[in-house]
């Protein structure tokens, strides 16, 4: 039984592995941000591939009852020690640590405060929560496997640099991939079974909702 005396949120909670339906709306104690950590009122987070597979079945994310939900946008509501880079009000976006650092899926959510960059004013939340792990995939993909480099072409590739770089980081000069390199370093579907080394999280483009 909750405490009146503590604030509460709603969350997406899973008690057992399965279908959708297994997926229940719950009221938990609102989470308090630890050392470097931030707490925020989430707007927007994404759905991605692996949430589902993890609803089905044990795979990264282990141990229920299960919060899924790694991308998230939001409001910083308030900072733990140490944390100076963002304030309460600020408007930020990114990835829960994967695989362990998952929990979007609800009104509040705490983070490391490394794990988050202040949302660019032309984005809304809703893009911003689509967006951190098909952006990174994307971008490990193009930059640490295909290895791009400068006057390689592929347009489409191209347009999408910039937002990569947004997320990520500069890591090199503009470059564009040609398609070949890009069709080359695509992840398996389905996905690999789960093993004792840590997969990454394959990723599509995404969907965000309000939880």
């Amino acid at each position: 039984m909750t405490n009146p005396d503590t604030p509460t949120m709603r969350a997406i909670r899973q008690d057992a592995h399965g279908s959708p339906e297994v997926l229940k709306e719950v009221e938990l104690p609102r989470p308090e941000p630890g050392l470097s950590e931030i707490l925020i009122a989430v707007r927007a987070a994404g759905v991605n591939p692996t949430d589902w597979w993890n609803r089905a079945q044990p795979m990264t994310a282990s141990g229920l009852p299960l919060i899924l939900g790694w991308d998230v946008s939001g409001v910083v509501e308030a900072v733990g020690t140490g944390v100076t880079l963002f304030k309460p009000g600020h408007e930020v976006f990114g990835m829960l640590p994967y695989p362990h650092g998952v929990g979007t899926h609800a009104e509040y959510v705490t983070g490391p405060a490394r794990a988050f960059v202040h949302k660019p004013a032309g984005i809304d939340h809703v893009q911003a929560g689509a967006l951190p792990l098909a952006a990174l995939t994307a971008y490990q993909a193009l930059v640490d496997t295909a290895d791009i480099q400068p006057g390689q072409r592929d347009g489409k590739i191209a347009e999408h640099w910039d937002i990569l770089q947004e997320v990520a980081g500069p890591r090199r000069p503009p470059a564009e991939a040609t398609s070949r390199s890009a069709n080359g370093c695509r992840s398996p579907n389905p996905p690999p079974k789960p093993t004792s080394a840590t997969p990454s999280p394959r990723s599509a483009p995404a969907t965000a909702s309000r939880p």
